[in-house]
């Protein structure tokens, strides 16, 4: 008798609250989908930022810019897919080292039915007042090691806590 191991991947994601998104978030923005190519491994979004609540080093980068936005193309590896050309959403997404923006299902502001990356006329006024608290008061997004101590130890080192971050 002959057999193949198998594999059976899937995406699974905890839910976390407003301020854990935010802070695990390298950016945040209300976008506008410009365009969409999908590769065999990658989709690649190109947006552009309507409004900038955070981003790596400043809110003020982004704003009015159309960047390139990159998720796996399968739903399978957390890829978002799906979301539709000229329509408005609120994402979340991490910036990688060449600083390239991505985007994935277990990187989203917990809204509704916690759905990620949701259209942005659905967001309730409650989290628009959070979010513009949240861009007023700025961020400083370069402490890395902050959202990977909370993510593998669901706590934070006392000399890390940034004061948005403060759970």
């Amino acid at each position: 008798m002959l057999s193949f191991p198998s594999l059976a991947v899937g995406c699974s994601c905890l839910p976390v609250s407003f301020n854990v998104a935010m802070c695990a978030a390298d950016w945040v923005s209300h976008v506008e989908v410009l365009s969409n190519t999908t590769t065999f491994s990658h989709i690649n979004y190109t947006v552009k930022h309507l409004e900038v609540f955070k981003s790596p080093n400043s809110t003020a980068q982004l704003v009015g810019k159309n960047t390139p936005v990159l998720t796996a193309a399968q739903g399978a590896a957390c890829g978002v897919t799906g979301l539709g050309v000229e329509k408005d959403y609120l994402m979340a997404g991490t910036v990688d080292g060449s600083g390239s923006l991505h985007i994935h299902l277990c990187q989203f502001l917990p809204l509704q039915f916690g759905k990620p990356n949701v259209k942005s006329d659905t967001v309730p006024e409650e989290m628009k007042k959070r979010l513009e608290d949240w861009k007023a008061e700025g961020f400083d997004n370069n402490e890395s090691i902050r959202r990977l101590a909370f993510f593998f130890f669901n706590t934070l080192p006392t000399n890390l806590i940034s004061r948005r971050c403060n759970y």
